[in-house]
């Protein structure tokens, strides 16, 4: 195999400069002698500027794919990052990620909610990976069971990610630790995100702790709650 690797890299863009960087690419030749790699290893990725780079390589991203990353407005960076790919390599499906993400933020798609500046580490496998959160000043935004967005003054936890036998997404965690002005509190569960992007399905709980009590209808899954309840318990507290 191949080895081609950089170090000290310094990437100035128009409006604005990278940190220095490195990177490490292993290329193998397979049966037609044609390199592919095999694991990549990058120092530093701003997660906004390399969308506007993919495109350019068609067969790197599937239209779905394109479409995904467009939606979302990826933003943050990718730090320490380890990819290991398949064969073909191109199938992403198969990339093994390990990573240490700094400020992500992206859009509400699809079920998932959208995220503003969370930071922590990502592990992949291609089919099921985790998230270990180490959040500090972010916001959560989910339109499918909250009203409005809830500010997180920190969050940290463990989350698991994994399709099902029923072709769901599902996110699960023995427990997130979420704290801010409002509130104190563990959740844990799991959250099913079905193919056909109906409403998702939970199995959740959570222990919290409030200064006021007056504040708790902005933390309840209005959305997914009968009208005749949130009205009794917007009155009731």
């Amino acid at each position: 195999g191949y080895i081609v690797a950089g170090d000290d890299i310094l990437i100035d863009l128009p409006t604005h400069l990278w940190p220095v960087t490195n990177f490490n690419l292993a290329l193998m030749p397979d049966a037609k002698g044609q390199l592919s790699p095999t694991v990549a290893t990058l120092g530093y990725v701003d997660l906004h500027d390399i969308q506007s780079i993919l495109p350019s390589f068609p067969t790197w991203l599937s239209e779905s794919n394109k479409k995904m990353l467009k939606d979302l407005q990826l933003k943050g960076s990718l730090q320490n990052a380890t990819m290991t790919f398949a064969n073909p390599w191109t199938d992403w499906n198969q990339t093994a990620i390990n990573a240490n993400v700094m400020q992500l933020s992206f859009l509400p798609w699809n079920n998932l909610p959208g995220v503003k500046n969370a930071s922590g580490t990502i592990k992949w496998n291609g089919t099921e990976g985790s998230v270990t959160l180490n959040t500090s000043r972010a916001q959560l935004t989910y339109d499918a069971f909250f009203t409005k967005p809830i500010q997180i003054d920190q969050l940290t936890g463990v989350l698991q990610v994994k399709r099902n036998q029923n072709n769901e997404w599902v996110l699960s965690s023995q427990g997130l630790q979420l704290l801010n002005n409002d509130i104190a509190a563990n959740v844990g569960g799991s959250l099913a995100l079905p193919p056909d992007k109906s409403a998702p399905i939970a199995d959740m709980n959570a222990h919290l702790t409030m200064q006021k009590i007056t504040a708790i209808t902005r933390y309840l899954p209005s959305k997914i709650m009968d009208k005749e309840l949130n009205d009794w318990l917007r009155q009731a507290f």
